[in-house]
């Protein structure tokens, strides 16, 4: 018969109970370890808010630095304004300076092309004289007009074509109908950089009455020469068009 069979069913259920009783201890204390632990994070989160919210108090302005802010606000709105306004004043006086005196057409000269302005001078006794051929050496189209503008042409009849001869010359002719023939003034220049440079040019007529035209320059290896909008082309194309198409 084995041992086993001897020992106290009391003694078993006491061992049992304080097994369980250890377990349960054991336990219990890990979870006091856990809250406590989890405690100790909460706290530590919380002093590094309230620290955080301190610093955050300390870099908010008091209310005396805040209405110095504003103030400051308002006067450099204020400077800006009054820049502004300067940069204006600047630029109409630099108009009023750039502006040369009145010329009368009897006093425009063939200055050729070697400036800018001498262009411009002689574009206007080219045109006022009828002389298309000069005229038409004045005018230039850019680079993505040229193609239309000759293929326009081309399309013409031959007539038209040989009473011309180029797209430049027809263009011309058309031009100089429209300009105001009694004086010139240049208002203004604007010089881009060394080859392009825009001007206003004041013409007036035989009646007094004034038109401001602006012309953009630009500078090639034969001299100055006024490059011709795709607006004013396109008129002259409809216009030439409207006349074809009456007379057929």
């Amino acid at each position: 018969m084995s041992v086993a069979r001897w020992i106290p069913l009391g003694l078993l259920a006491a061992t049992a109970a304080a097994g369980v009783g250890w377990w349960l201890h054991a336990a219990q204390a890990g979870v006091r370890r856990e809250q406590l632990r989890l405690l100790r994070h909460e706290h530590a989160e919380l002093v590094a808010a309230k620290a955080e919210n301190r610093q955050l108090r300390a870099a908010q302005p008091s209310s005396q630095e805040l209405q110095s802010l504003r103030a400051d606000h308002a006067a450099l709105l204020q400077l800006r304004d009054e820049l502004a306004a300067l940069q204006v004043s600047i630029q109409a006086q630099a108009r009023e300076a750039a502006a040369m005196p009145i010329i009368p057409a009897d006093q425009w000269q063939n200055l050729g092309r070697i400036t800018a302005r001498a262009t411009i001078e002689t574009a206007l006794w080219a045109a006022a004289h009828n002389d298309l051929t000069t005229l038409a050496q004045t005018l230039a189209f850019a680079p993505d007009l040229q193609p239309k503008v000759d293929a326009f042409f081309s399309g013409l009849p031959e007539n038209v074509r040989t009473q011309y001869g180029t797209a430049s010359r027809l263009i011309a002719a058309h031009l100089r109908r429209d300009l105001p023939h009694a004086s010139m003034q240049i208002l203004g220049q604007v010089a881009r950089d060394d080859t392009e440079s825009e001007f206003v040019v004041r013409l007036r007529n035989s009646d007094g009455l004034s038109k401001d035209v602006p012309m953009a320059l630009h500078h090639t290896v034969d001299g100055w020469v006024v490059m011709v909008p795709p607006r004013t082309v396109q008129v002259i194309a409809n216009e030439i068009g409207t006349t074809r198409a009456a007379a057929d």
